[in-house]
C-alpha cells in the first residue's frame, strides 16, 4: 500500500521548482468537491457525511468491497455539480461481470447517475455508466484488464458541449477516447450521493456489484483535461486534507481585518476609522459609544455574502450593536451580526427596518463574558429571495428566507464594528467587546466550509490573495 503524503506549498514555488504536471493538479484543487482516502469513514473536503458501509469494510487504507457488500455518503452539502470528474484507483479481486461500480455520483431523489463500471457491456472492460445508458457509450480505446490484483488508475470526464456532454476516459493516463451523449444534469447540494461496489442505488437497494479494493477516489465539479488528469498522483495533493474549505472560497474574501492595524487584508476597503475604539494586542475593543468602520470599498459588487467574525463580550447588557456589519453608505440597507436586539443574550441577523431579520431557530443564549465565540452568518440567493443561516462555533442555529436580494456596489459599502449601523457618523446600537478578526465574503459559504474556519488561519496571502502558506498569520 502507498504512503499518502500531504504537501503544504506556495504558489510560487510551485511555478519556481515544480513541474508542470504538479501544476496541473494545483490547478483544480478549487474544484475538489469529494476526496476519500480510506483511512477512515471521513471525506477530505468535508462536502459530504461519512462513509456508511454496507457490508464492506475498510482495512489498510482501503476500501474492501464485495458482492452484496458496498459503501457509499449520501449526505452532500457542496456546491452545485455539473460538468464533473470521477477519478478512483482500484484492484479487483476478480475478473466476474458483475457490473458494479469502482465509483458513482448518484442523484436522492431521481434515477440519474455517473459512474466508473466494471464490465456491464462488455467483458473485461471500464465504461461510464449512466440511467439508461443515456450518457454511455463503450470507449473507441478500452483496454481488456488482464490481471487481477493490478492497481488501475481510471479518470472519466463530463465537460459541457452545448448542446451535449463530451465524455472521455483515461486509464492510468493514457486517453481511451471520448464521445458526446445528451446534455449535462446536475447534482446539488443535499440531492447528491457517492456509492461504491453498487452502479447505483434507490435507498438502500441497486444493481450492480464488484469485488475489489479501491484506494482512494475523487469528484471534481469540473472536467479535468488530459494533462491535468496525467498529473494526479494517489494520496497526494498540494493542500492539506480538510482544508479546502477555506481554500475553495479564497477568491471570494472581499474582507479580512486582523486588528493588527487598522488595514484590510484584501486591500478593498481603506482603513479603519476608530470613533473611540481601540486595537490592542491585535484586537479590536468597542465600548458603549465606542465603535469603529471601514469607508471606500473599492471590491466587486455584493449580493450573496458570508459575515463573519470571533468575538469575546465583554458585557451581557442588551446594547443592540453589531460585531460586523455590512452598511450602505448611501441609504439605510445593512445587514449585521447583531447581539440582542430583539431577544436578551442571542445573536441574530440584523437588518434595515427587520426586512431580512427574524429569530434563528435554534438561537444560543450567551452566558459568559469574555468568551471568545465565532459567529457566521450567511446570505444565500434563493429566487430572489435571501436564504439566510446562522452559525455559532460552526454549529447551525437554523435557517429562514426573508427579503428580496440587495446589492452593495463598488465604492458604496462600509464595515462597521460596534454600532448597529450608521448614518455618516451616528447610528444606534452598541456594543462592548473585544473582536479578534472579521471576514466578509461575496458567498454564501456551505455549512462545511463555514465549520472548516480557523482564526487567524487562511490559505491567502495578505493583500495578495494568492495561496501562498497554511499558517498562523497573528501572534496570539
Amino acid at each position: 500500500m502507498r504512503v499518502k503524503v500531504y504537501y503544504i506549498c506556495a504558489v510560487l514555488l510551485v511555478l519556481s521548482l515544480s513541474t508542470p504536471a504538479v501544476f496541473a493538479q494545483d490547478a483544480q484543487e478549487e474544484h475538489l468537491v469529494g476526496w476519500w482516502l480510506f483511512d477512515n469513514l471521513k471525506e477530505e473536503t468535508g462536502n459530504w457525511g461519512e462513509i456508511e458501509l454496507q457490508g464492506a469494510k475498510i482495512e489498510k487504507g482501503q476500501l474492501v468491497v464485495e458482492t452484496g457488500k458496498w459503501a457509499h455518503a449520501p449526505e452532500y452539502d457542496g456546491p452545485d455539480i455539473t460538468e464533473l470528474t470521477l477519478a478512483t484507483w482500484v484492484s479487483l479481486d476478480d475478473y466476474a461481470k458483475t457490473n458494479g461500480s469502482a465509483l458513482t455520483l448518484d442523484k436522492l431523489s431521481k434515477d440519474q447517475f455517473r459512474a466508473i463500471v466494471w464490465a456491464e457491456r462488455v467483458d473485461k472492460q471500464w465504461m461510464p455508466g449512466s440511467s439508461h445508458f443515456r450518457h454511455t457509450n463503450d470507449f473507441p480505446d478500452a483496454v481488456t484488464e488482464k490481471a487481477t490484483g493490478e492497481l488501475v488508475f481510471l479518470v472519466i470526464t463530463y465537460r459541457d458541449a452545448k448542446n451535449n456532454t463530451e465524455i472521455t476516459g483515461y486509464r492510468n493516463g493514457v486517453n481511451l477516447g471520448s464521445f458526446e451523449k445528451e446534455p449535462v444534469e446536475t447534482w446539488p447540494a443535499d440531492d447528491a450521493e457517492a456509492i461504491w461496489g453498487k452502479r447505483h442505488v434507490n435507498g438502500l437497494n441497486g444493481p450492480g456489484e464488484l469485488n475489489a479494493h479501491i484506494d482512494e477516489s475523487r469528484i471534481y465539479n469540473v472536467a479535468l483535461t488530459e494533462d491535468e488528469v496525467q498529473s494526479l498522483e494517489a494520496g497526494t495533493l498540494s493542500v492539506e486534507p480538510h482544508v479546502f474549505a477555506q481554500d475553495a472560497q479564497a477568491d471570494n474574501l472581499l474582507g479580512w481585518w486582523l486588528f493588527d492595524s487598522e488595514k484590510d487584508e484584501m486591500g478593498n476597503w481603506d482603513d479603519m476609522d476608530l470613533h473611540g475604539a481601540e486595537l490592542e494586542d491585535g484586537q479590536l475593543i468597542v465600548e458603549t459609544g465606542k465603535w469603529a468602520h471601514a469607508l471606500e470599498y473599492g471590491g466587486p459588487d455584493i449580493e450573496e455574502k458570508t459575515l463573519m467574525t470571533w468575538v469575546a463580550l465583554d458585557s451581557l447588557a442588551a446594547t443592540k450593536g453589531s460585531a460586523l456589519t455590512l452598511d450602505k453608505a448611501t441609504e439605510d440597507q445593512f445587514n449585521a451580526i447583531v447581539y440582542a436586539e430583539r431577544q436578551p443574550s442571542q445573536w441574530m441577523s440584523g437588518s434595515s427596518w427587520f426586512h431580512r431579520t427574524e429569530d434563528f431557530p435554534k438561537a444560543h443564549n450567551e452566558k459568559k463574558e469574555g468568551e471568545m465565540v465565532y459567529l457566521a452568518f450567511t446570505y444565500e440567493d434563493k429566487g430572489g429571495t435571501y436564504k439566510i443561516t446562522g452559525y455559532r462555533n460552526g454549529e447551525s442555529l437554523g435557517s429562514y428566507e426573508k427579503g428580496e436580494i440587495k446589492t452593495w456596489p463598488t465604492g458604496d459599502a462600509e464595515a462597521v464594528w460596534g454600532k448597529r449601523h450608521t448614518g455618516g457618523l451616528d447610528g444606534p446600537g452598541d456594543l462592548n467587546a473585544h473582536i479578534e478578526e472579521s471576514r466578509i465574503y461575496a458567498v454564501a459559504l456551505t455549512e462545511a466550509e463555514v465549520k472548516e474556519m480557523e482564526i487567524g488561519t487562511l490559505s491567502v496571502d495578505p493583500k495578495g490573495k494568492l495561496a501562498t502558506k497554511w499558517a498562523k498569520l497573528k501572534a496570539k
